[in-house]
């Protein structure tokens, strides 16, 4: 699953996987 590039920034910065979305949410 590829993440648009808007949210993709932001997420790199936290050491998570595309896969590990739902761990964001923690």
């Amino acid at each position: 699953m590829r993440i648009p590039e808007q949210i993709d920034h932001p997420f790199r910065r936290k050491p998570i996987t595309y896969s590990g979305m739902n761990s964001i949410s923690d």
